[in-house]
């Protein structure tokens, strides 16, 4: 991961330098030319082929890197602090996490706020391409690397019997995480598909915008019914 982090930044480095022509008016040099004046020009030519690759890199390299996860407290929260020590430690850039969220980094990363942020690849594309919630197109986003595939789960209690199906949370006490996260615009879709619109009258329960542990810790205290999310069974949430 820290080639390819390296790599990355190694391309968006030489990207963005342009390329040195000469002059229209400039002279085209005599096709006869001894060994010395040969030597010479190839070393001048060289010399200048080193000054401009030094102007093209030179300011481009940041002071910092910032790596937009998700909120703090999530999950994303602790990938993205590993990215950022990875990266540190792989370009010698001071590097640090910084709270966002999956349908939001798109915009901070279009708009020119950050170099690096977390996203699922459906969403990406949706806002490389101006789709969905994105009214333009997000054209300067590049994929760097795919991380690992999320499940997007509906956690209920096991021996909770109000709920078996998604057609239960109707009139339920759910956490569909915060506004803003792609898991939140997905677990909408989801119960949309199932004729419930968690903002209309199809749904009569409560939605709490909760971060991933505060909704897993009401969920065993029985204060939540569900709660929905892209989720790991490995994560230490599930864990009792």
């Amino acid at each position: 991961m820290a080639v390819l982090l390296a790599s990355a930044l190694t391309v968006s480095l030489t990207a963005c330098g342009g390329s040195a022509s000469a002059p229209s008016g400039t002279a085209a040099a005599p096709a006869a030319e001894n060994k010395e004046t040969g030597t010479e020009a190839a070393s001048g030519e060289a010399d200048s082929t080193e000054a401009a690759q030094e102007q093209e890199s030179g300011g481009i390299v940041p002071d910092y890197l910032e790596f937009f996860s998700g909120s703090q407290g999530g999950s994303w929260y602790q990938v993205g602090s590993q990215l950022a020590a990875i990266a540190q430690e792989a370009t010698g850039v001071t590097s640090k996490v910084a709270a966002g969220g999956g349908s939001a980094n798109p915009d901070t990363l279009q708009n020119g706020e950050g170099y690096f942020g977390l996203v699922y690849s459906g969403v990406g594309y949706q806002a490389y391409m101006g789709e969905g919630e994105y009214t333009e197109p997000h054209d300067s986003l590049r994929a760097v690397i795919s991380m690992y595939s999320m499940p997007f789960l509906i956690v209920a209690l096991q021996n909770d019997d109000s709920v078996n199906s998604v057609y239960d949370l109707a009139d339920k006490d759910l956490s569909l995480g915060k506004a803003g996260q792609t898991g939140y615009i997905i677990a909408q879709e989801v119960l949309k598909a199932h004729g419930i619109d968690i903002e209309g009258d199809t749904f009569t329960g409560i939605n709490s915008l909760l971060g991933d542990s505060e909704r897993m810790d009401m969920l065993r205290d029985r204060q939540l019914d569900a709660i929905t999310g892209f989720f790991l069974w490995t994560t230490p949430l599930f864990k009792v």
